[in-house]
């Protein structure tokens, strides 16, 4: 069990609520050009990737740049075997426990990291307690010139999902990409169409749309919500509007409007055909 109960004190310039947890990050060192090995001072969980609270999922490992110019990296991955005793170097003290994070971007010589830990907890279940960050230098020699901006626009191979055409080929003769709002509405329709839970590493993810079966109010009322959430997790999404409407013959029909964080509207409306396929315009 942990010796670090937390509470008052735990947290800089002490918490007078008691908030401090008894896991903390203890040092963080640059291994290899995309490799950060950060330390906690007692074993955290490290069960999944996909865990909220776990120390193996990379979106709980926050970068920064402290000092000098690069491009801020960002957690890619993490090893999924923890790190103890000697071959850790320098070795670890007492409980001490680390895994490396891969990175996206090489480590610069130059310029000064910090890497934040957000939402793990110990294994025995307490919470971070401060400190929650540590710095530490980057390793690879600066280049000659810096790699690119990171592409922000989400792409996919490009296809029809509303028809039968398959993937679509550009005059190069490979699979066309698509982004942009036809690429979003792709991703929308995705969302509603594929069962919920679908994907193992995608809890909550899908909708399960059946648009041909009579629902209740109750069942239409939690279906909007649903759609709502789900929409709005797309990571250009700013905000989503939703109505549902359904028939006497049960057919329901969807109108969906998608405020994009740039401030453009990306229009859906999803709707049954007599013979039962989704139609999508």
């Amino acid at each position: 069990m942990s010796t670090r109960p937390g509470g008052y004190g735990q947290e800089a310039y002490g918490d007078p609520l008691g908030g401090g947890g008894p896991l903390h990050v203890v040092r963080a060192r640059a291994l290899k050009g995309q490799v950060v090995r950060v330390v906690y001072d007692e074993e955290p969980v490290h069960k999944s990737a996909a865990g909220f609270e776990d120390a193996l999922n990379p979106e709980n490992y926050v970068f920064s740049i402290v000092s000098g110019q690069a491009v801020t990296p960002q957690a890619v991955g993490v090893d999924l075997l923890m790190v103890q005793g000697p071959a850790a170097g320098p070795v670890l003290a007492g409980d001490e426990r680390a895994f490396d994070v891969h990175t996206d971007r090489e480590l610069v010589v130059g310029v000064r990291y910090r890497v934040t830990v957000v939402s793990v907890r110990s294994k025995f279940g307490g919470m971070l307690g401060f400190p929650v960050a540590a710095d530490f230098s980057g390793i690879v020699p600066l280049p000659r010139t810096l790699p690119p901006p990171r592409l922000l626009d989400l792409v996919d191979f490009a296809s029809d999902p509303f028809g039968q055409e398959g993937f679509k080929i550009d005059t190069g003769g490979d699979v066309a990409i698509q982004g942009g709002f036809e690429g979003l509405r792709k991703r929308i329709f995705r969302r509603l169409v594929t069962p919920k839970n679908a994907f193992a590493f995608l809890p909550g993810y899908g909708v399960g749309l059946r648009l041909n079966q009579p629902q209740s109010v109750r069942v239409l009322q939690s279906l909007q919500i649903d759609i709502k959430q789900q929409v709005e997790e797309e990571p250009e999404v700013q905000a989503a509007t939703v109505a549902l409407r359904q028939d006497p013959q049960g057919i329901l029909f969807i109108t969906l409007r998608a405020k994009t964080k740039q401030g453009a509207f990306v229009d859906t409306n999803v709707s049954s055909s007599p013979n039962g396929e989704i139609v999508v315009s």
